[in-house]
C-alpha cells in the first residue's frame, strides 16, 4: 500500500514542509548548546529532518504489514522497544556520518548533542508510530464495516484441490489440506503449511473465492485461516480476536472475521 503523504503532488509538497519544520525545530532545541555557528546548525537539522523523513516513510510499511500490537503484552512491548532502537541508532548514527561528511571540523562539538538528538528522535518515532497505527485501524475499520456483496445463485463452483508455486526450479504442488493459513505479503500471498511456508503471487482475494468458503475464512483484510486447524479463539483487544491454531502459532481476527468464522463453525 502506497504512503498517503505520496497519493499525490500537494501531499507530497506537505511531507517534504513537514521534514523541513522537523529539522528547523531540531536547530532551534540545539541552538546555543555548543559554539557552532548557526548556519552549520540549520543545516544539520535540515538533513537529519530530511533522514527522519526518510526513516518514516520506510515504518509506514513496517507498522502497516508487520503485526507490532499482536500477541502478548510483553512481544508488543518487546517488538516496538527494538523497532525503536533501531530507529534511533539508524537516525542518530546516520546523522553523525552526515556531521563527519559535511562539516568534519564541527562533528566533535556537534557530537555533544547527540542524547538530545536521541530523545527528540524518540518522541518523533513514537508519535509517528502512534499516528499510523492509528490510519491502520481505522482502515481496517472501514473494510470491516463495508456491506457483504449481494450472493449471486450461479452454478456450482470448482474449489482448488492443489496449488502450485514455483520456488527457483522448483515447482510445489501444495495440498489445500495441508494448509494452515494464508497471509498477504504486499502483491504476494504467503501460504503456511505444517511442512513450510511458501510464496504465492496472487491475492487474497483470489484465494478467498476460489477455496471452500466452508473452510477457509477471511479473518482479517491480510489473512484466510483453516478453520480446522483452530484450536482456541478469544477476546483480547476491543473488537479483536485472537486464534489460536493447532500448531501453536496464533493469528489475528477482525471483528467481520470473527463473525465470519462462528458461521462457519457453526458456534
Amino acid at each position: 500500500m502506497r504512503h498517503p503523504a505520496f497519493n499525490n503532488f500537494p501531499r507530497q509538497i506537505l511531507y517534504l514542509s513537514l521534514c523541513i519544520l522537523t529539522g528547523l525545530a531540531l536547530t532551534l532545541c540545539q541552538f546555543g548548546l555548543v559554539p557552532v555557528s548557526a548556519g552549520v546548525l540549520l543545516l544539520d537539522g535540515l538533513m537529519l529532518g530530511i533522514l527522519a523523513g526518510l526513516l518514516a516513510y520506510l515504518l509506514w510499511f513496517v507498522v502497516f504489514f508487520a503485526e507490532l500490537s499482536g500477541g502478548q503484552p510483553m512481544q508488543r512491548i518487546v517488538n516496538h522497544s527494538a523497532l525503536m532502537v533501531l530507529l534511533l541508532a539508524v537516525w542518530v548514527g546516520g546523522g553523525y556520518l552526515l556531521e563527519l561528511l559535511f562539516f568534519p571540523a564541527s562533528a566533535g562539538e556537534l557530537s555533544k548533542t547527540l542524547p538530545l538528538k536521541a530523545v527528540f528522535g524518540l518522541l518523533l518515532f513514537l508519535s509517528v508510530i502512534r499516528l499510523y497505527q492509528d490510519w491502520k485501524r481505522e482502515k481496517d475499520l472501514l473494510e470491516d464495516e463495508l456491506p457483504d456483496s449481494p450472493v449471486v445463485l450461479s452454478t456450482p463452483q470448482k474449489f482448488l484441490d492443489t496449488i502450485s508455486v514455483k520456488t527457483g526450479q522448483k515447482i510445489h504442488l501444495v495440498q489445500v489440506s495441508d494448509i494452515l493459513y494464508l497471509q498477504a505479503e504486499g502483491d504476494y500471498v504467503m501460504i503456511h503449511t505444517a511442512e513450510g511456508k511458501y510464496l504465492k503471487e496472487q491475492t487474497m482475494k483470489y484465494f478467498e473465492e476460489n477455496l471452500p468458503a466452508e473452510r477457509f475464512v477471511r479473518i482479517h483484510r491480510s489473512c484466510i485461516v483453516h478453520a480446522d486447524c483452530i484450536s482456541k479463539i478469544e477476546l483480547y483487544e476491543k473488537q479483536n480476536y485472537r486464534i489460536t491454531l493447532k500448531s501453536g502459532q496464533q493469528l489475528k481476527a477482525s471483528s467481520t472475521g470473527y463473525k465470519q468464522l462462528k458461521a462457519a463453525l457453526k458456534l
